[in-house]
């Protein structure tokens, strides 16, 4: 088994659709060379997958609902089952991570490794995306590397070996972290409340972005007043509903302008502008160049994941 080539295929909800591995092994390692610009970003979504990673080079901002880390070379993170997170670098990111599902640790729900060591670490609110970035976090990241490694080079027994290898990750991450899990019934968080609620209203934008939206409409939604909408947006992903819905519609309309052959004018249309001006002005304020130039540029634009290791 190669690394995959890394790309999100999401539904309208944000959860990821695309299979990580295979049924009889559902873990995959990726590979992704990002940069700075905005086709570059790891848009906002969620799988029910475990998600580790570490950088290789460069630096990236992770963000989830209530958190935004800033990861440099040799640092890593481990992201939790369900939760809503994006990705984007300043500079440059070569970014290896691994995603997999509990039941390569488990087994199965009814063991005792998913009891006692998964299950309680998945369901701890502070631990929903961590850091590895201090001294005792070098077990973790060594044992994650190891098993990336151990996917990218497909030997025989690879299985076995990745398997092995995230279970020590896991080990070390666990004893790490006692003493939140001791705390986790005293620990009160709005993260996952914000998590929830941002679901729900993201899922509304998506699935209406072309119509005219106001704030009252999206704060219905999650059934919330309008300022504790724009609290929540500035709390989880740091800009406004209505700036969310711009980004939103001009991520779809560079999208048609890559995929399809419909003029500025009608993909203008199809994404919710009032006019092609209008379009062209807000593309530009997210892509540095018009819409037409985007377009015509696009094929000589290196993909951001690279070669994916045969």
């Amino acid at each position: 088994m190669s690394l995959q080539k890394c790309g999100l295929n999401l539904n309208r909800d944000r959860r990821e659709l695309r299979p990580h591995g295979t049924p009889e092994f559902p873990c995959a390692g990726y590979l992704a060379y990002l940069t700075a610009r905005a086709e570059d970003e790891i848009e906002w979504h969620w799988h029910e997958e475990i998600e580790v990673l570490y950088v290789e080079r460069g630096s990236i901002q992770l963000t989830t609902p209530g958190s935004a880390l800033l990861l440099e070379c040799g640092d890593g993170a481990i992201i939790s089952s369900n939760v809503l997170h994006s990705a984007r670098t300043e500079s440059y990111c070569e970014l290896h991570s691994i995603v997999f599902r509990k039941e390569i640790l488990t087994g199965g729900d009814d063991t005792v490794f998913a009891h006692r060591y998964v299950q309680p670490m998945l369901d701890c609110p502070v631990l929903r995306c961590t850091r590895l970035v201090t001294e005792a976090d070098l077990d973790v990241l060594s044992h994650m590397y190891a098993a990336f490694q151990t996917l990218r080079n497909s030997a025989v027994g690879y299985e076995l070996m990745a398997r092995c290898y995230l279970s020590r990750m896991w080990l070390q991450f666990y004893l790490s972290h006692t003493d939140e899990l001791e705390q986790q019934r005293e620990h009160t968080s709005i993260t996952g409340a914000d998590g929830e609620r941002m679901r729900v209203m993201l899922d509304f934008i998506h699935r209406n972005y072309a119509e005219h939206i106001d704030l009252a409409q999206v704060s219905q939604e999650a059934n919330i007043g309008p300022r504790e909408c724009l609290r929540c947006f500035q709390r989880t992903i740091g800009i406004s509903p209505v700036q969310y819905l711009l980004k939103y519609r001009v991520s779809e309309a560079a999208h048609l302008l890559r995929t399809t052959q419909l003029s500025v004018a009608e993909i203008a249309a199809q994404c919710g502008f009032d006019s092609p001006s209008n379009f062209s002005q807000t593309f530009k304020r997210f892509y540095s160049v018009t819409p037409k130039a985007y377009r015509q540029n696009r094929k000589d634009i290196p993909s951001r994941t690279g070669t994916p290791f045969e």
